[in-house]
């Protein structure tokens, strides 16, 4: 069986959880999202892992999903949000539904993570003080919760998601 860990990642923290779920299955080969072309075609299981921007993959996680059709794909993701939260839990589901669309899913795994310094300037000049998404004291202090993610519980429960996938996978 051929297992391919597919990664997007702007600040390091998928990464991070990518080579945390390839630790739990050695046999698996990492790669990253800009450096793939058809490797995936030939894979049985993906688990495909990307950054969360406005709510769903990244563009290039988003675009390489819809390529893939027939597979077998566990999804991870990073987020700046909370992990309990409901926001996660919509993000989760709607990435779901993606995999669904052409592919079988097998499951999710999510955590909060540090979010680019760019990108936080770019919502400040965005969103004015009014706006439902300008920055609050509530977000700021979600985005220092954020900086210290993922921890090593975060990696590890990531080690033990891909392990679960990999043994149910084995049993079926």
């Amino acid at each position: 069986m051929k297992i391919i860990i597919i990664y997007s990642s702007n600040t390091g923290n998928t990464k991070k959880i990518a080579a945390s779920i390839n630790r739990a299955i050695k046999e698996a080969e990492m790669i990253a999202a800009e450096d793939i072309i058809n490797e995936w075609k030939s894979a049985d299981v993906i688990f495909l892992g990307g950054w969360i921007d406005r709510g769903n993959f990244d563009y290039q996680t988003r675009a390489l999903l819809k390529q893939i059709e027939g597979k077998k794909i566990a999804i991870f993701s990073t987020l700046g949000a909370y992990v309990p939260s409901n926001h996660a839990s919509l993000v989760l589901k709607k990435l779901e539904e993606q995999v669904k669309e052409k592919n079988v899913y097998l499951g999710g795994y999510i955590c909060q993570g540090k979010v680019s310094p760019e990108f936080v300037e770019k919502m400040k000049k965005m969103f004015p003080a009014n706006h439902s998404h300008a920055i609050t004291p509530a977000w700021v202090k979600m985005l220092q919760d954020g900086e210290k993610h993922p921890d090593k519980e975060d990696c590890q429960a990531a080690k033990v998601f891909g392990q679960n996938i990999y043994e149910n996978i084995e049993r079926n």
